[in-house]
């Protein structure tokens, strides 16, 4: 997700420094199933493993973060309620909120 997307608006190496939509528009198939699979990972809980915080929650709460910045990441989220909702539990952690860059 981050590398063959995420990066790619960060970063845009296309034409006129446009985003190179041929490297995206490919990686989304891909994004969809990962998503899919954090989707079902969540179920009913909060967190992805068990009711607790854990380094996975840690880990994948900053690429949500960017997923939600940019147009199709950000269609796909919203129809993975299990995600937004974990999301949204890590996103209230004061430690998190303080930790967000200021992107203007």
């Amino acid at each position: 997700m981050v590398r063959r997307y995420v990066l790619h608006y960060v970063f845009p190496k296309g034409k006129d420094g446009q985003p190179d939509r041929t490297t995206i528009d490919a990686a989304l198939p891909e994004i969809e199933r990962q998503l899919d699979a954090f989707e079902q990972a969540y179920g009913g809980r909060d967190f992805l493993v068990g009711n607790a915080l854990s380094m996975a929650d840690l880990f994948f709460a900053p690429i949500v973060e960017y997923l939600g910045r940019f147009p199709e990441s950000a269609a796909m989220l919203e129809t993975r309620p299990n995600i937004r909702r974990g999301h949204e539990v890590m996103r209230a952690r004061p430690s998190y909120a303080a930790t967000q860059p200021d992107l203007g």
